[in-house]
């Protein structure tokens, strides 16, 4: 068995992969567990059909504008985790951690935010969620 890298044939940045060098998998960015590097390999899978090029290299992904779209949708849900407008409704999902009283206000420091936050401004979304909302909408 002999290893050798096997790049992805991107040529930009879609959150699954390395921002700095598109053609490689991102590595943990949240500053959680790696259960969501595995999501995000699991999302590239399953959307992307990866097959190995016939001369081995790089890996062929397919449906790049469904990804983008569904990394773009993976982001915006992680920045509306608690609270989510639709329309005059407020959609509240059930606190079961009281940490968020104490540790929320912290967000800007939490490297999940700042990644989603980013790629979204990096897709040039012009509905980049207010996280700050989250919090005043909560209390």
């Amino acid at each position: 068995i002999q290893w050798r890298v096997a790049p992805l044939n991107l040529n930009r940045y879609m959150l699954i992969n390395s921002r700095s060098d598109p053609r490689t998998m991102s590595t943990q960015q949240t500053g959680n567990t790696c259960y969501f590097q595995t999501y995000l390999f699991a999302v590239l899978c399953k959307i992307s059909k990866p097959s190995i090029a016939r001369n081995g290299s790089p890996i062929d992904l397919h449906n790049l504008n469904l990804l983008e779209e569904a990394t773009s949708c993976i982001a915006k849900t992680l920045l509306e985790f608690f609270v989510k407008e639709r329309g005059d409704a407020v959609v509240m999902r059930p606190l079961t951690n009281s940490n968020f009283v104490i540790d929320f206000f912290r967000y800007e420091e939490s490297p999940y935010y700042l990644t989603m936050t980013k790629y979204l401004q990096h897709l040039n979304c012009d509905d980049v969620p207010d996280y700050d909302r989250q919090y005043y909408d909560v209390m």
